[in-house]
């Protein structure tokens, strides 16, 4: 689909002739029609600032008038090599079917996965896949497709906030106490109490060259809405409190939600290298936990032992590192510019 031809539709989606829109992107009524019969039919091609103007007035993303134009099953085809290329993309041929298919658990494609769920599961949500479809849920799904970035991100931060009004007065009650932890040690600790409250965790990390990485520490947004007891949600808004004195400390954190499937998931991660001593912890706890139901009392009181030894031997000053690492981040920003 051309340009012109993916402003036209998402006009008539709109319900708006040319002349309205031309108005609506700024226009002189003499010549609002003709303007944008001259993208319509691709005799002209908007200016970015003119793209980014009919976007707004058709109330959809920049990126759903994208100038990709796919007029050919060859065009289709090297659209597929680049995906084969850059995304690990394969293709699967069964019981007469062809698929292509992504590995979920490839990180470098997270994101990617994360849309095509949320895709897959909009259109369950609007019917698209049962019969008889009515004209205007096709036109409401195709709506939601021209704003699926906005949407995405209005629903993500919806998320947000509902975990932080949530958490609100319990992570208010913590930060009064002002018993922050001191040592990474302490952290490992918390998400330990955490795990065995019954809440799904999981750890991540982003790099940002080298010796500069964040680890992160993931959880399932329904379980962290709806913990299993008073203690989970206790040492989840203490966990949430610690977070945001890490920022206060001057930590860069930021968070990242994705779709897995069908469950909504929120990594927190804090832009401090040494801090990767709490998710190696914790992904030996999580082993072993994966591990205990098979195992005898001696592989229980021997992890124990060792967890105990390297809790003491491996950890960080909270407060030191932090300071450490946010001046490194701040001397590489600058000197980059």
């Amino acid at each position: 689909m051309t340009l012109g031809e993916k402003i036209r539709t998402y006009r008539l989606l709109k319900g708006m002739t040319q002349r309205e829109l031309g108005e609506a992107v700024g226009f002189k009524k003499s010549t609002a029609d003709v303007r944008i019969n001259q993208y319509e039919s691709n005799k002209m091609a908007p200016k970015a600032d003119i793209r980014k103007a009919i976007a707004d007035a058709l109330d959809v993303d920049v990126a759903a008038l994208s100038e990709v134009n796919i007029s050919s099953f060859e065009d289709i085809m090297h659209v597929l090599f680049e995906f084969e290329d850059k995304l690990g993309m394969k293709v699967e041929k069964k019981d007469g079917t062809t698929s292509l298919i992504f590995n979920d658990s490839d990180k470098n494609i997270a994101s990617l996965i994360s849309y095509i769920n949320l895709w897959q599961n909009q259109r369950i949500a609007m019917g698209m896949d049962g019969e008889n479809v009515s004209d205007e849920a096709v036109r409401d799904y195709r709506l939601w497709e021209g704003r699926f970035k906005t949407n995405i991100e209005v629903y993500y931060q919806d998320k947000k906030d509902e975990i932080d009004r949530f958490y609100k007065k319990d992570v208010a009650a913590f930060a009064k106490t002002a018993k922050y932890a001191k040592k990474t040690s302490e952290i490992t600790l918390l998400l330990k109490d955490i795990i065995d409250a019954g809440i799904s965790v999981s750890t991540e990390k982003k790099t940002f060259g080298t010796g500069n990485m964040a680890p992160g520490f993931t959880f399932t947004v329904n379980e962290l809405l709806a913990p299993p007891s008073e203690a989970a949600r206790k040492h989840l808004a203490r966990f949430l409190a610690e977070y945001r004195h890490f920022e206060d400390l001057g930590a860069t954190c930021f968070t990242d939600l994705q779709m897995t499937g069908k469950a909504l998931t929120i990594t927190y991660y804090v832009r401090i290298a040494t801090f990767s001593v709490i998710t190696s912890q914790v992904n030996d706890y999580l082993d072993y936990k994966a591990r205990e139901a098979i195992q005898g009392d001696f592989f229980r009181d021997s992890f124990e032992l060792s967890f105990q030894a390297d809790l003491e031997s491996h950890y960080n000053m909270i407060e030191e590192e932090i300071k450490t690492y946010a001046a490194k981040i701040k001397a590489d920003e600058e000197g980059a510019r």
